[in-house]
C-alpha cells in the first residue's frame, strides 16, 4: 500500500520594514530555536539562501547569519542586489519522501510587504539539492 503524503502550510505576513541582515538574521535564528522546542526536527535545519544552493547546518550558521542572510538578498535584472525586495533565507530539514519534512522560508528586510511560509510534508516541485 502507497503511504499518502499531505503538506500543509502556516503563513504570516507584514508591511515592509527596511532591516539589517543582522537584525533579521539574529530573529531567523531565534524564531528556528522556538520551533525546535516545539519540534526537534528544527534542530536540525540546513540554512540556504535558495533550494539549488549549498546549505549549512544551522550550528554552524549561528556564527555568520549575518553573511548567510546577506548572501539571501534579492537580486535585480543585472543580478544586483535588490534592497527594495529584501532577503529570502530558508531553512530545510527532512528527507526527500518524507512527510515530516519542512521548509521554513522569510522574505524580509525589504520595503515590500514581509512573509513566512512554513511547510511540513513532501514537496514535490522543490527538491533541495542536500535531500538524495
Amino acid at each position: 500500500m502507497n503511504e499518502q503524503f499531505y503538506t500543509y502550510h502556516i503563513r504570516s505576513g507584514w508591511k515592509g520594514r527596511v532591516e539589517s541582515p543582522a537584525a533579521l538574521g539574529a530573529k531567523f535564528v531565534k524564531t528556528l530555536d522556538a520551533l525546535s522546542r516545539v519540534d526537534p526536527i528544527f534542530a536540525n535545519c540546513e540554512l540556504a539562501a535558495a533550494f539549488d544552493s549549498p546549505t549549512v547546518p544551522l550550528d554552524e550558521a549561528r556564527s555568520n547569519i549575518a553573511d548567510l542572510i546577506e548572501d539571501c538578498v534579492s537580486r535585480d535584472d543585472y543580478n544586483e542586489p535588490d534592497l527594495y525586495i529584501g532577503y529570502h533565507p530558508k531553512a530545510l530539514a527532512g528527507g526527500s519522501r518524507d512527510a515530516r519534512s519542512v521548509i521554513f522560508k522569510l522574505d524580509a528586510g525589504g520595503e515590500v510587504d514581509g512573509r513566512t511560509n512554513l511547510t511540513f510534508g513532501f514537496f514535490p516541485m522543490c527538491r533541495p539539492t542536500w535531500q538524495s
